[in-house]
């Protein structure tokens, strides 16, 4: 089967570490994360390109979603869900004590 982002179908979750670099940021990777390839790393010119589509997709498709994105990224991202009708929005913090990761039920 092959789908961009999202098979047909329901799902009770969807879990995503989508592409979030930004253009600025993607000349700025230590040379660890360079070796990746681009497309699993850039997200656009705000890094928030496919994050978008992944908040908007699976709120038509799931009751609850866990979404990864950048360090920099958590008020855009919490707006964006909220947007799209995400209700219980609530962000978790890396080790590094930076918001990191959305979780969101419809």
């Amino acid at each position: 089967m092959e789908a961009d982002l999202f098979a047909d179908g329901a799902y009770d979750l969807v879990i995503s570490n989508p592409p979030y670099v930004s253009t600025a940021e993607m000349v700025e990777l230590p040379p660890e994360v360079r070796h990746e390839p681009a497309q699993a790393l850039y997200g656009g010119s705000d890094g928030l390109d496919v994050i978008r589509r992944v908040i908007a997709g699976a709120r038509s498709k799931a009751s609850r979603l866990l979404l990864e994105f950048g360090a920099s990224q958590a008020a855009a991202v919490r707006e964006l869900a909220l947007q799209a009708g995400w209700k219980n929005v609530q962000m978790s913090k890396d080790l590094d004590g930076f918001d990191r990761v959305l979780e969101a039920t419809a």
